[in-house]
């Protein structure tokens, strides 16, 4: 396991905030890319980032490179994330493709096995990452 997604297990608290780091080209035609997410906990925090190899990074925000072209964007208040904050992380699974990289991180926040829980996959596809929400009737259409 990524120690910092192992602190966040032992002790991290609730999440907090979750910010977006978006870079833009110089190109104003072009959309802003996602390329770096920060999941900010009363105890911690943790850094998700796309590599250039469509991989994907985690470790902490002290690992991430600056870059003039990038700006950082609030997505507390969004969905998916606006259904985790003040949910501690319950679980999370590192995701490896065909060729063996980690190209994908799912994260899944609640209070304990019992309670309804937020089921969010983060996923590195085409330099940027991609948010995915499983809704939570998922598991309960397959049996």
């Amino acid at each position: 396991m990524y120690p910092q997604l192992e602190q966040i297990h032992e002790g991290g608290g609730s999440l907090r905030a979750v910010n977006g780091v978006f870079w833009h080209s110089e190109n104003e035609s072009e959309l802003p890319v996602f390329v770096a997410l920060s999941l900010v906990f009363e105890e911690g925090e943790v850094l998700v980032a796309v590599e250039e190899d469509d991989s994907l990074f985690i470790g902490d925000e002290k690992m991430l490179r600056t870059d003039p072209a990038t700006r950082s964007v609030a997505l507390s208040a969004m969905a998916p994330w606006n259904g985790a904050i003040g949910l501690p992380l319950l679980w999370s699974w590192t995701l490896t493709n065909q060729q063996g990289y980690v190209d994908g991180l799912q994260l899944e926040f609640a209070a304990n096995v019992e309670s309804p829980s937020v089921l969010i996959q983060l996923l590195a596809v085409a330099g940027e990452i991609k948010v995915r929400q499983i809704p939570p009737s998922f598991m309960a259409t397959i049996y």
